[in-house]
């Protein structure tokens, strides 16, 4: 019986009762009476279930998502739908860990010293998907060239950089705290692509742990129409004009969740975007693969990509979209890999 936060048989049985077969155990019943409720509608469940041989290799699927993801081993019993609550419940709980993390994290910050600091220096020339999460030997964490510290007291943000150069502006805004480093390198991949891209002057990237459409506990369509005048005046450094580039950048599932919440937080979709699925922020690489198609593109035609990259059994994602007012192209598909001279990406065809 899965018992993630360890409360024991008898509450992991009534949790998992409630939570994937709909019953509701009586007050006091003992656990033998639970054990029985259990087989009994493990056996209902079993006898109506769909004979359609995708439903087998579905529950496979979910088996091997568990393990990879989690480290656990799944009920043998769970059909499908228990095999999802099951994973729905351990993203959940999994999350909540990270944030008392990162709310651990951010509380010995504030008691100790503050950094406005960046993690490395700024690459000298947009990376070719060579870009790594490691940063670079003899990194300072000065801030680079062209770029330095913005006051930004918005909810959940810790760190705001601007990026300037000539008529180009890029917001760089760190949510929360990087307690596994998986933040190093991508903000300054961002600004080096960005301060490159031939039709992009403005942009922002959103960096951070998160679930869903929300970067540490904050959701991304409130911040934005709280903060849509920050943004569009580059943080008062610039007169008003819309957001034209905006990086979602978080281990936040939903790509296509992320893409609404840009829109209804600024009341329009940017013409270039990037959005993330599950882990994404565990490595740049996809979130700047997807970046650096897009950011060379003119605003039409639209274009649409998927960029994949492996990671043990489970595919980590980003996309990168070109389209005035949210216009929406056929998606082509697209995997990073790594062979002797680095990272490279391939399309699928």
């Amino acid at each position: 019986m899965p018992d993630p936060i360890g409360l024991g048989e008898r509450l992991a049985l009534i949790d998992h009762l409630r939570e994937v077969y709909g019953l509701k155990p009586a007050a006091g019943v003992s656990l033998e009476e639970l054990q029985s409720q259990y087989a009994a509608a493990w056996a209902a469940r079993s006898a109506s279930s769909d004979d359609d041989p995708g439903v087998a290799e579905r529950r496979r699927r979910l088996r091997e998502l568990i393990r990879a993801r989690h480290g656990a081993e799944p009920d043998p019993a769970l059909d499908e739908t228990g095999l999802q609550e099951l994973l729905r419940r351990l993203d959940r709980d999994r999350a909540q860990r990270d944030q008392a993390a990162i709310a651990a994290k951010d509380a010995a910050e504030r008691a100790g010293p503050r950094s406005v600091a960046v993690d490395a220096p700024a690459p000298t020339a947009a990376p070719a998907v060579q870009a790594t999460s490691s940063a670079p030997a003899g990194a300072t964490g000065a801030p680079a060239a062209g770029i330095r510290p913005l006051a930004f007291t918005a909810s959940g943000v810790t760190q705001c950089l601007v990026a300037t150069a000539g008529d180009r502006s890029v917001l760089l805004v760190t949510f929360g705290t990087d307690h596994n480093g998986a933040f190093t390198g991508i903000r300054e991949g961002v600004w080096s692509i960005l301060s490159q891209a031939p039709a992009i002057r403005r942009g922002v990237l959103l960096l951070g742990h998160g679930s869903g459409s929300s970067i540490a506990s904050e959701s991304i369509a409130q911040h934005l129409a709280r903060n849509k005048v920050f943004y569009e005046t580059m943080g008062g450094t610039a007169p008003a004009a819309p957001v034209q580039c905006l990086v979602f950048a978080a281990c936040a599932g939903g790509g296509q969740g992320q893409m609404g919440a840009m829109r209804d937080g600024l009341g329009y979709y940017p013409t270039w975007r990037v959005a993330t699925g599950d882990d994404a922020a565990t490595t740049g690489l996809n979130v700047l693969a997807a970046l650096q198609a897009i950011a060379g593109r003119p605003a039409k035609p639209s274009w649409r990509g998927m960029f994949r990259l492996r990671s043990g059994s489970t595919d980590v994602v980003s996309f990168g979209d070109v389209g005035e007012d949210g216009d929406r192209a056929d998606t082509t598909f697209w995997r990073i890999v790594k062979d002797g001279a680095g990272w490279k990406v391939e399309e699928q065809r």
